[in-house]
């Protein structure tokens, strides 16, 4: 019986951490709809990172963790749209920068990037 409930825990364990893992994960693709939630994730763990941390330390952790994620997040996104990584840079430059990648992760992905997508269903 204890057996169980530590495989039970163990799992669940798993689980988050896997999910977490994702946030860091610079590889595959990743679609827009689950890319806006994670977005608004990290906005909420740097909103709350700002206002309910006053450690200075613990605050430019969970910050440096928020920028790794959305680095992670927007490279995959851009390999998504069919666009080289390289294009996160933009980043770095103030304003213009930062509206220009927007639009280049706001973008639908492209049919070619999803081969499965571009198969007749059977009997049509």
């Amino acid at each position: 019986m204890v057996t169980n409930a530590r495989n039970t825990e163990t799992t669940k364990l798993l689980w988050v951490f896997g999910r977490v893992a994702d946030y860091f994960s610079f590889t595959g693709v990743i679609e827009p709809s689950p890319y806006r939630g994670r977005i608004l994730v990290m906005m909420a763990a740097a909103v709350v990172s700002l206002f309910f941390f006053q450690i200075e330390a613990l605050h430019s952790l969970i910050v440096f963790g928020v920028a790794a994620a959305l680095s992670a997040l927007i490279v995959r996104r851009l390999r998504a749209g069919g666009m080289p990584w390289w294009l996160m840079f933009l980043g770095l430059i103030p304003v213009l920068g930062w509206i220009i990648l927007a639009a280049l992760v706001s973008r639908p992905s492209p049919e070619s990037a999803h081969p499965e997508r571009n198969t007749l269903p059977h009997g049509g």
